[in-house]
């Protein structure tokens, strides 16, 4: 069931922890981050591992869910947006933010059956 943009900015606010997909030596690549929502952008704290520059000024995808043993209570929302380096004094570390250009989401209604 599709989830309406509203929707979508209230789910994400609601975890804590979603995953950045961004392109790293012309390959993509997918890293777990903190991050939260801020008047409709997200402020993602990029990893040790991940260059500025890989990441910073470019087009990203972001996504995060809640996917529960309750599938019918599960979800999942994808965030496209420009990124751009966000520098926060009152926390440690290297921070995108990423408006929330595109997004799009779904809940998961029916439980999924697998045959072995």
């Amino acid at each position: 069931m599709p989830l309406t943009r509203e929707e979508c900015l209230g789910l994400l606010r609601s975890v804590r922890v979603g995953r950045i997909i961004f392109t790293q030596h012309a390959l993509p690549a997918v890293r777990p981050v903190p991050y939260r929502v801020d008047d409709g952008a997200l402020i993602v704290r990029l990893p040790d591992d991940v260059p500025v520059y890989a990441a910073h000024d470019t087009v990203v995808a972001f996504e995060a869910d809640d996917v529960s043993q309750d599938v019918a209570c599960s979800w999942t929302v994808t965030v496209v947006g420009h990124a751009v380096e966000h520098p926060d004094p009152d926390q440690p570390g290297r921070w995108l933010l990423i408006p929330v250009e595109m997004v799009s989401g779904r809940r998961i209604l029916e439980p999924c059956t697998y045959s072995e």
